[in-house]
């Protein structure tokens, strides 16, 4: 990890202090140098004239402007691959042939038979009683 941190240091110094000598070098005397590097530009830019200013920020608004429609262009890309392949899939089931089915058939059940409630049980029991009573 410390490795990886080192490679990125070295890449950000090339950068910004468009040098090669980094051999020599520590990742802390680079990130000194940067530092530098960064408050040197800061003084510079508080010295500009403010039309130098605008045009900067106007130039930076363009860009972001056109990052953000590339990004937005990009995900429609990808929309319409997936939308593609989705076309293709529903395509190639479509033509192919029916899938036949290996061993039995599947056979219908019956439905289990219904179990007697409580309460018809005992209306049963009580018509039971009654046709007793009158019947003999």
């Amino acid at each position: 990890m410390l490795d990886s941190l080192t490679k990125k240091v070295t890449e950000v110094y090339r950068v910004c202090c468009e040098t090669d000598e980094v051999s020599s070098m520590t990742s802390f005397q680079m990130l000194k140098k940067i530092e530098m590097r960064v408050s040197e530009l800061c003084e510079m830019l508080e010295i500009l004239p403010k039309e130098y200013i605008e045009i900067i920020e106007v130039t930076e608004k363009l860009r972001a402007k056109e990052r953000r429609q590339r990004v937005r262009e990009d995900k429609l890309k990808e929309l319409r691959r997936i939308q593609e392949e989705r076309l293709k899939l529903a395509l190639e089931r479509a033509i192919a042939e029916p899938k036949k089915r290996m061993g039995r058939k599947l056979v219908y059940r019956s439905q289990p038979p219904k179990t007697k409630q409580e309460g018809e049980h005992i209306t049963d029991a009580t018509t039971k009683s009654e046709d007793d009573y009158y019947f003999t």
